[in-house]
């Protein structure tokens, strides 16, 4: 199973990797990143199982909204 985490505060990040981890098991793998650009930059990289979005992320330079744009 991989999980995206994307989150902006760091230590709330770390601590949403970890738990996810210990809940998916050894097998899993689990990616934090802190923005949305780091974020479609592994979405368009990679299929993941479960993202799970922090919804209240800071805009995107030029964007009007944080949303994630469908990347396939």
């Amino acid at each position: 199973m991989k999980i995206l985490i994307i989150h902006d505060r760091p230590e709330v990040g770390t601590e949403f990797a970890k738990i996810a981890q210990e809940v998916a098991g050894a097998g899993a793998r689990v990616d934090l990143v802190q923005d949305v650009r780091a974020a479609e930059s592994k979405l368009k990289a990679d299929y993941y199982d479960l993202v799970a979005i922090d919804l209240t992320l800071p805009m995107k330079a030029g964007r009007q909204d944080a949303t994630l744009e469908n990347t396939q």
